[in-house]
């Protein structure tokens, strides 16, 4: 599946013993969990380059989450 939209650092399950600062790709149909098929949840610091950017994001979507197999970069 493909999605389109602006990746940023956000806050995730305030409140929760889950919050912590996740990668979310913000589309208009609503945000995504980014993460890398396999990887530890929490260390996604590859997607830093990215955060800020609007992107085509290619992946598999389990519920909010969007464990990424591409990402290109799109135009403004």
């Amino acid at each position: 599946m493909k999605f389109t939209g602006k990746i940023l650092r956000k806050p995730f399950a305030p409140g929760s013993k889950s919050e912590h600062l996740a990668f979310i790709l913000e589309t208009a149909s609503g945000d995504l969990v980014l993460r890398r098929q396999g990887a530890n949840p929490f260390d996604n610091s590859w997607l830093n380059d990215y955060v800020g950017k609007k992107a085509e994001v290619t992946g598999t979507l389990q519920d909010y989450v969007l464990f990424v197999s591409g990402i290109t970069l799109a135009e403004d």
